[in-house]
């Protein structure tokens, strides 16, 4: 493929042509006319172009434990705002909800997603605020009892939200495929809202760029600046601690 281009002043017809060049495609196979210099066109160049439909953002300000064991969901159950049960119906193994204390205020957001694995019990992994990150863990064991639940932090484990550059408002953008999905601990869309695209969690060692395909490495400022942008509040700079849930 080449391109044609003719310099500003190049024809002198009537009608004169005021723009400053003029390109025109040559694609594989059609020949250009004789004498004129071509800029060709690689494969490569081509990826290029097409390569970045998506912004991975790293977001070390959220944090995961795994809590994991028989009673999980009877456990979680009496101290979320969601209902544990969802978690069981089919295609769904992500939820949205906010941790409450015995005074029905609400301490933390949280996301819950179903783990793949489940040798040791039926489980979640739990996304809050890595600043609070002890105080739930506290929290969850002052409720635990003799529940059958294990509950850890996992600081080998990293958390990233993946946006479509290329969604249109009002229109729902597809799923990127990943070359490695073993390697994705979670990888579900937001169940927030459509418009925060898709959780990744991975080992921290990896890089999501080796395993999602079109993707590009964001700046965490520009993720929080589209989540204030469509209003969507996300930890305890919005969610201030002993907030009265209605």
């Amino acid at each position: 493929m080449g391109v044609l281009c003719f310099a500003r002043g190049a024809f002198t017809s009537a009608r004169k042509y005021t723009g400053r060049h003029l390109c025109l495609t040559f694609f594989s196979g059609v020949s250009a006319p004789g004498g004129v210099r071509v800029r060709g066109y690689s494969q490569d160049t081509v990826e290029r172009n097409v390569a970045g439909q998506f912004v991975c953002y790293h977001l070390p300000q959220r944090t995961l434990l795994k809590i994991q064991g028989q009673d999980t969901s009877p456990f979680l159950q009496g101290i979320i705002t969601n209902d544990m049960s969802l978690l069981e119906e089919p295609g769904l193994t992500a939820m949205y909800s906010h941790v409450l204390n015995v005074q029905g205020r609400t301490l933390f957001d949280i996301m819950l997603y179903s783990l793949k694995e489940a040798d040791a019990g039926p489980g979640v992994f739990l996304e809050c605020d890595s600043t609070i990150k002890d105080s739930i863990l506290r929290h969850l064991k002052m409720y635990k009892l003799r529940r059958k639940v294990n509950i850890n932090p996992c600081p080998e484990l990293s958390v990233w939200a993946v946006l479509s550059k290329q969604k249109k408002a009002g229109q729902e953008a597809g799923k990127p495929e990943l070359s490695s999905p073993d390697k994705a601990l979670v990888w579900e869309a937001d169940p927030r809202t459509q418009e925060m695209g898709w959780r990744l969690v991975l080992d921290s060692q990896d890089n999501p760029l080796d395993i999602i395909a079109s993707c590009e490495k964001g700046d965490t400022v520009d993720y929080q600046r589209h989540r204030y942008a469509i209003g969507l509040p996300e930890g305890v700079k919005t969610f201030p601690l002993g907030w009265h849930c209605h």
